[in-house]
C-alpha cells in the first residue's frame, strides 16, 4: 500500500473510531471513508484491532515528533510559566507538549473517552516508550533535588496527564462555569494554576 492511501485509512480510521468508538465502526465504514478497499485494508493492516493500534501507536508517534523536534526553550514558551526557567522546566516542557498535542488532536480525547466507555482502556502501542521517557525525566528530578523523593514516579506521571486529558475531557462543562470568559482564556487559567500547583502546591 502506498503512503498515500495508508495515511487516508489512519486519518478515516482516527475520525470513525473517534466518532463511533471501536465497536460501532466497521471495516465496511472504514473503506468508504478512506476510498481503500476492504481486502486492501486487511491485507495490510490486518483485522480491525490491529488497524485500531496502529491509529493509537501513530498518535503516540506524533506526541514524541511534537515533544522532541523543538529545542527546549520552545517547547510551550507562549504559555510563559515562570515554572519553565525552574529546575522543574524540562518536566513542564513535556507536560505542556502533551497540552498542546490534544489541542490540536481532539479526537484522540474522544479516543481515550470512547475506550473507557467500551471497557477497553489498555496502554497504548509505543505509549511504553513514552511512560519509560517520562519515568526516566521524573526519576533523574528526584535524584537531583528539585522533584520530591516520596513521589511515585509512575503515578506522578499517570496524574498529571489524567489532569491534562480530563480538562479537554471537560472543557465544555468548565466553559459553562465561567460563561464570560473566552476558551483560551480558560486554557490559559488551566495552564497558570497546573503551574502554581505543580511549583508551590495548594497550602496558603
Amino acid at each position: 500500500m502506498e503512503g498515500n492511501a495508508r495515511e487516508r485509512v489512519l486519518r478515516a480510521a482516527e475520525r470513525l473510531f473517534a466518532r463511533r468508538g471501536f465497536a460501532g465502526t466497521s471495516m465496511r465504514d472504514l473503506a468508504k471513508a478512506s476510498g481503500v478497499s476492504q481486502a486492501l485494508i486487511h491485507h495490510h493492516f490486518g483485522t480491525k484491532r490491529e488497524l485500531y493500534n496502529a491509529v493509537k501507536e501513530r498518535a503516540v508517534q506524533q506526541f514524541l515528533s511534537l515533544a522532541t523536534s523543538r529545542t527546549p526553550a520552545k517547547v510551550g514558551s507562549h504559555w510563559g510559566s515562570p515554572l519553565a526557567q525552574t529546575e522543574l522546566g524540562e518536566l513542564w516542557r513535556w507536560l505542556l507538549a502533551l497540552f498542546e498535542f490534544f489541542r490540536k488532536n481532539r479526537r484522540l480525547v474522544r479516543l481515550l473517552s470512547w475506550e473507557r466507555l467500551e471497557g477497553k482502556a489498555r496502554l497504548w502501542p509505543a505509549e511504553k516508550r513514552l511512560l519509560e521517557a517520562f519515568h526516566s525525566l521524573a526519576t533523574e528530578l528526584q535524584r537531583n533535588g528539585p522533584l520530591r523523593r516520596d513521589l511515585d514516579p509512575l503515578m506522578l506521571i499517570a496524574l498529571l496527564q489524567s489532569l491534562v486529558v480530563a480538562w479537554w475531557e471537560n472543557r465544555p462543562w468548565v466553559c459553562r462555569l465561567f460563561p464570560r470568559r473566552q476558551q483560551q482564556e480558560l486554557d490559559r487559567m488551566f495552564v497558570d494554576h497546573l503551574s502554581k500547583l505543580l511549583s508551590s502546591g495548594i497550602r496558603g
